[in-house]
């Protein structure tokens, strides 16, 4: 049995139309219908040349932002997304496994589509003016499900659903959000790979103890690993990249694919994806654990290093997928495939006509006139990044004082690119009575959001750990009495062993933030603010002028203070940093 060329339906052979579409097939009993390709491609393109135009408004007006920021996203060491240029080939593979079942579908388009287009430009204006990732992430799904609504109809957009949202595994989500979420899965990845070596360790050594694993933390220490000259234990570290949740979304991001293209029961397809996450986790601990066997077998940090840069990844792909595969056939979830759909023969005399009439619809033209009015604003409303910059005085901040002097340190070439709407000024403070005592000031003036990294993200990504986080309340007297309350963060950093105390607040509009994530969300309940003013004043109500007077002179500020811990445990380093940053607000103009 042969298929139609236009619609796929099932021909019996002999047959000189199509049961479906009625197209008629120049055949012979025993030949397969011919396709022409030109004249089909050109009469597909003649036919839904409106999609085509949507299609490309669509992708035009979200090119700069947020898709080129997508890319880099994925293009970055160590990415959590590196998977992401797969998504959207895997979705059009979901889209053309259901061409059957689409190809029996009446085009019905629908005016429910604006409920979400509407909002979304908003959103959407509001996202790239200030941005905001997150929201045009929202913006993308809510513009691509309603644009297909509008021209396609409910029916369709039923059908072309999943493979819609399955694109928002393509979506880097916000890195404080993915830091807080992978500290977890890190520490329980490390806690297993501990516990698999050290009982590996008393079955393959003569000793009792075994190799004399321990865990601190994220760490792995044993005298039998790799260690630096005149130490008497390696250590291995188990940084944020091996923390497993790279897997974990990578693993979440495929199985939800093969589910969908599994034809079995819900429970089983629920079993699958749930099954992902003790996976990843199991499969990553004994990923981490066979990289110490590797260290302690071969006594040779070069080789346990090029182990886990090369063979590491390609083990835990090729056991995960394993093991996955393993459990479907296990419970019998092998049938992979959508299933043919049933046709319905009173279908064929509808014809095609009514398919083709319907995809030039008005809600069709509403969707492209929305999406050219969308991309005009891309033209007319500039980023904040390209238009506010932070200024910072620096001469409210002194050069010395007390028995206190300072060298300013440039910024490096990455932070400046990263934090480009941010003025900062970075300085190392030495004590002259104790010249071993130093501390660094780096403070940052900005009016947009993104010129405000979180610490959390930037010490892990830059290969430090994160060994203790508090938030703990400093008091001032001078220059006036008031009070913050600072985030506190004792750092390690792998390469030194040395470990340091980083203390930090933000502040803006007379208040104090010690995370933030809470300045970010009061600058952009600000912006937002700003954004209504402008919005406003083109139907003639208030004036521009004042929104951007009001961000042209709105700063928020962080005021991040760093010193060696000396060995110290953190409640004495911390005494230490916070006497002179006491001395260093009482001496800056700018606290008065």
């Amino acid at each position: 049995m042969s298929e139609c060329p236009k619609c796929s339906a099932p021909i019996e052979e002999g047959a000189e139309t199509c049961p479906n579409c009625c197209k008629d097939l120049d055949t012979k009993p025993g030949n397969k219908p011919k396709i022409d390709i030109p004249s089909y491609v050109m009469k597909a393109l003649k036919t839904y040349w409106p999609m085509l135009v949507a299609g490309v408004l669509f992708i035009v007006m979200q090119w700069g932002f947020p898709f080129i920021d997508w890319w880099k996203s994925w293009n970055k060491p160590n990415s959590y997304y590196s998977h992401g240029p797969l998504v959207p080939l895997i979705a059009l593979f979901m889209v053309w496994a259901n061409r059957k079942r689409l190809a029996l579908v009446k085009i019905q388009p629908s005016w429910l589509g604006l409920a979400l287009i509407i909002p979304s430009i908003f959103l959407y204006v509001f996202g790239r003016w200030t941005g905001s990732g997150n929201l045009c992430a929202i913006t993308f799904l809510t513009f691509l499900i309603g644009g297909v609504l509008m021209f396609t109809g409910a029916r369709m957009t039923r059908l072309l659903l999943f493979p819609m949202l399955y694109l928002v595994f393509m979506v880097p989500a916000p890195s404080t959000l993915l830091d807080t979420a992978s500290s977890p899965v890190q520490r329980m990845s490390t806690t297993l790979a501990a516990k698999v070596l050290h009982y590996s360790g008393k079955i393959f050594s003569d000793s009792d103890d075994g190799w004399g694993i321990r865990q601190a933390g994220n760490l792995i220490y044993s005298p039998r690993l790799p260690a630096a000259s005149g130490e008497s234990e390696g250590v291995l570290r188990v940084e944020g990249e091996c923390s497993g949740f790279r897997m974990l979304i990578s693993l979440i991001t495929f199985t939800a694919f093969f589910v969908y293209m599994l034809n079995t029961a819900w429970w089983k397809k629920v079993l699958l994806v749930g099954i992902s996450l003790p996976l990843s986790l199991f499969v990553n601990g004994l990923r981490i654990a066979v990289i110490g066997y590797v260290g302690i077998w071969t006594d040779n940090a070069e080789k346990m290093f090029k182990f886990h840069d090369s063979w590491a990844m390609v083990f835990e792909l090729v056991l995960s997928f394993a093991i996955l595969f393993g459990i479907a056939r296990l419970i019998n979830a092998v049938d992979f495939g959508i299933p043919d759909p049933v046709v319905d023969p009173e279908t064929a005399a509808k014809g095609e006509s009514a398919r083709q009439a319907r995809v030039w619809s008005r809600p069709g033209l509403v969707v492209m006139l929305l999406f050219c009015v969308v991309v005009l604003t891309n033209f007319g409303i500039k980023p904040l990044e390209a238009t506010a910059k932070g200024e910072l005085d620096r001469a409210n901040f002194p050069e010395r004082f007390g028995t206190w002097e300072s060298l300013d340190r440039e910024i490096d070439t990455l932070t400046e690119t990263e934090l480009k709407t941010a003025d900062m000024l970075s300085r190392v403070y030495i004590n002259r009575a104790h010249d071993v005592e130093s501390a660094a000031v780096l403070v940052q003036a900005a009016r947009d959001t993104d010129a405000f990294h979180d610490p959390h993200s930037c010490i892990p990504g830059g290969g430090a750990a994160i060994e203790e986080d508090r938030v703990v309340t400093i008091n001032f007297d001078k220059p006036r009495p008031f009070s913050v309350k600072a985030s506190c963060l004792r750092i390690a950093s792998p390469q030194t062993g040395d470990s340091s105390l980083l203390v930090y607040w933000y502040s803006t509009d007379g208040q104090t933030y010690p995370r933030t994530s809470q300045v970010r969300l009061v600058m952009r309940k600000a912006q937002l603010n700003d954004l209504q003013t402008i919005a406003k004043s083109w139907f003639g109500i208030g004036s521009a002028e004042n929104a951007e007077a009001s961000y042209a002179t709105r700063q928020s500020y962080c005021y991040r203070f760093q010193a060696p811990t000396y060995y110290e445990d953190t409640n004495d380093a911390l005494k230490r940093l916070t006497r002179f940053i006491r001395e260093f607000v009482a001496s800056s103009p700018q606290f008065e």
